[in-house]
């Protein structure tokens, strides 16, 4: 006697002899989530660290700590919402044209709207998480630990041009502040 089943029953034995697909897949994609979230982290954190000077310059301008924190967090949320809506893009491309030639073999290969929410929630989340720290980072930064450790010649170079303007040689201006606090140190 022999045991008879279409092809879409034999795939589908087959699956469950292998495991549970849904569990493999469900740790993949925790496993990938927690490597874009250190990726995005780590991209964040030296994007401040690089631009200590120009954070303390804003503070120094009269922004508040409030809004360094928010330019940091909206920074990192614009890195994952072009991420995110690239890959959700992508996936639905992707879906779109292999849903139909899978159909017989994986009848669950389809992109729900919750799937799609789900994404965008996740996105924005991960935008958020990985730009708070840096962010605290940014918003408690000192203006002159800001600006210490520049160069003399990175200064001069970076001055130059205001000064021939004229642009700095107005007392009361925030931007001549900012050179004393850049230059006095270095000329101890």
């Amino acid at each position: 006697e022999t045991k008879t089943d279409t092809e879409k029953a034999f795939v589908q034995g087959f699956a469950k002899q292998t495991g549970d697909i849904g569990a493999i897949v469900m740790a993949i994609g925790i496993a990938v989530f927690f490597t874009m979230l250190l990726v995005s982290a780590n991209t964040m954190a030296q994007s401040v660290r690089e631009r200590t000077g120009e954070l303390a310059v804003l503070k120094t301008l009269g922004y508040s700590d409030a809004t360094v924190l928010a330019l940091v967090i909206g920074e990192s949320l614009l890195l994952t919402v072009v991420g995110g809506v690239t890959g959700i893009a992508g996936a639905m491309l992707v879906v779109g044209r292999l849903s139909h030639a899978l159909s017989d073999y994986l009848s669950a290969f389809l992109l729900t709207p919750q799937a799609l929410a789900l994404g965008v929630v996740l996105m924005l989340g991960l935008g958020v998480v990985a730009g708070a720290l840096p962010a605290v980072r940014a918003a408690r930064l000192r203006i002159v630990d800001g600006l210490a450790g520049r160069s003399l010649l990175f200064l001069i170079a970076e001055y130059a041009p205001m000064f021939a303007a004229g642009a700095l040689l107005v007392p009361s201006e925030a931007l001549n502040a900012i050179v004393s606090l850049q230059f006095l140190p270095l000329m101890e």
